[in-house]
């Protein structure tokens, strides 16, 4: 059993606690820049490269292509 930390009541499965916060606090989830809200699900909004002052997170591929870029650099030394 698991215990929702919001008051403490008990539910039986992690399942039962997602669609609790789902259904209960749906009024408390809002979209922005990095996170689209949409049928009851959440999706990151992510970016492949890194741009000044852009606080959405970078996927894995921007991630692998800035350390390519930091190895070339690296070896120039």
């Amino acid at each position: 059993m698991k215990t929702d930390p919001r008051d403490n009541s008990v539910v039986k499965t992690a399942e039962d606690l997602r669609r609790r916060y789902l259904l209960q606090g749906s009024e408390e989830l809002t979209s922005s820049d990095s996170v689209e809200i949409s049928g009851g699900k959440i999706r990151v909004i992510t970016v492949d490269t890194a741009i000044w002052g852009d606080k959405r997170p970078i996927s894995s591929g921007g991630v692998y292509n800035i350390t390519g870029d930091i190895e070339r650099a690296l070896e120039k030394i």
